[in-house]
């Protein structure tokens, strides 16, 4: 079973935001500073956590931070750093 399975099966929600990010990530810490501005969750990953780096791997993360949206399991939208504009349209397809 893919790793990003298993995070997400601990969660209820339909749709789900999981931020991938590292320690002293200034882009890092804007995105989170705007999903908390909305008012929404997120799943935050750190990719520094060695129970972590599988996961980074699987989702072929290779850089941070990585926003993505996931409805019922499946991914829907991916940002690669701070958009707020892209960061708005996840919001917005999350409360579909």
């Amino acid at each position: 079973m893919p790793l990003i399975n298993e995070l997400l099966k601990k969660k209820e929600d339909k749709a789900q935001i999981v931020k991938f990010e590292k320690f002293n990530c200034q882009p890092c810490r804007m995105v989170s500073d705007f999903f908390d501005r909305e008012g929404v969750k997120i799943v935050p990953v750190n990719v520094q956590e060695p129970e972590n780096i599988d996961l980074a791997i699987e989702m072929d993360i290779m850089s941070v931070p990585v926003t993505i949206l996931y409805v019922d399991g499946k991914e829907v939208k991916r940002t690669h750093g701070y958009n707020e504009g892209q960061l708005e349209e996840i919001v917005e397809l999350s409360k579909q």
